[in-house]
């Protein structure tokens, strides 16, 4: 499976890329939103992983994005999420 996966945080953005790919999946990473459109027109993927809080533009908005222009944009599937910082 070809994922592409946007992530802001290198330390998050290495392991998850490194879990992806011992499963065996090919990984595509960037760590903005923006990153992640342009990356869609060049790349067919299986599917999208999005951060919700990442600069330039957020997981939310990207996939709103992604929806809104599925004949630009053809992933499969999409998800989001993230990681609650406060303690």
């Amino acid at each position: 499976m070809t994922i592409l996966m946007a992530e802001d945080d290198p330390g998050s953005r290495d392991l998850l890329r490194e879990m992806l790919t011992s499963w065996g999946h090919y990984v595509i990473d960037c760590d903005n939103g923006a990153e992640a459109l342009t990356k869609l027109l060049v790349f067919d993927v299986d599917l999208v992983m999005l951060d919700v809080q990442m600069p330039n533009m957020d997981g939310v908005e990207t996939l709103q994005r992604i929806k809104s222009s599925r004949k630009r944009f053809s992933p499969r599937r999409c998800g989001y999420w993230t990681s609650d910082q406060r303690r």
